[in-house]
């Protein structure tokens, strides 16, 4: 999943903080060595 299409499920937090906060908390995992977050990078859930 993009972080395009992850973006509409935040309501009650800005979209980019509440997905930083999911990436700082390790619910999900993206890609920092390739470039910076944009519309395409890709968002993974991670395995617990």
């Amino acid at each position: 999943m993009t972080v395009a299409e992850c973006l509409p499920a935040f309501r009650e937090t800005a979209a980019i903080a509440g997905l930083s906060s999911l990436v700082l908390h390790r619910f999900v995992t993206v890609n920092l060595d390739e470039a910076r977050i944009g519309p395409e990078t890709m968002v993974r859930r991670c395995c617990a």
